[in-house]
């Protein structure tokens, strides 16, 4: 398994603000949350500290939104020529972006603009590819900015305040981490296989 209090207690502030970056719209990776509460609960034993944990991610967080967002504005653009060159060797990409995700995310973005900017984070995978998808749709960037920087705040004090406090609460809940970090793995994959189940069904029903 991924070590992740190791990967804290060796690069620090370092891995929070890399691993936040490239997994708010960069690459999938799987620390994520786990290594928000991780931090919060070495915080707690004056491993780290606190504000500048919270600060690092948030920043971390905001940063890796920016650069999604423009990869996905560049990837649309790159699309849509693509369709209109009809070029054949780059057809993984109309895969990836095929029109129905983009309609479907266009659909999201209208009807819940802002709330999925700040929730997207909770969310693993969405977390990486809400932002390109962001950019694809060419959802309003002031608007989009402002609501990341949001966002990548209330991600942060979220998981990683409640993780400092029941790490003073609970004396040597830190040698429990890895524990913890499997209960939460645990939780983040029920939306994955919620929403898996629920395009399966209506696709099921689509085609019968």
């Amino acid at each position: 398994m991924f070590d992740i209090s190791n990967v804290l207690t060796t690069y620090g502030y370092i891995a929070m603000f890399a691993v936040s970056l490239i997994e708010n719209g960069i690459f999938f990776i799987l620390p994520g949350d786990s290594m928000l509460i991780t931090a919060g609960i070495l915080a707690s034993a004056d491993k780290f500290n606190l504000y500048i944990v919270m600060f690092v991610f948030s920043l971390g967080s905001l940063i890796g939104n920016i650069i999604g967002y423009e990869i996905g504005k560049r990837l649309e653009v790159w699309r849509e020529k693509l369709i209109l060159n009809n070029k054949s060797k780059s057809k993984w990409l109309l895969k990836i972006f095929k029109d129905e995700y983009i309609k479907e995310a266009h659909y999201a973005f209208n009807k819940y603009g802002e709330r999925i900017v700040l929730i997207q984070r909770y969310i693993p995978m969405m977390r990486t590819f809400g932002p390109m998808v962001a950019g694809a749709v060419g959802m309003k960037y002031t608007r989009y900015i402002t609501y990341s920087i949001l966002g990548s705040l209330l991600w942060s004090v979220s998981l990683v305040l409640p993780a400092y406090w029941l790490g003073n609460k609970i004396p040597g809940l830190e040698r429990h981490i890895e524990l913890i970090i499997y209960v939460i793995l645990g939780l983040t994959v029920i939306p994955v296989a919620h929403q898996l189940i629920k395009r399966y069904i209506r696709n099921k029903k689509m085609y019968n």
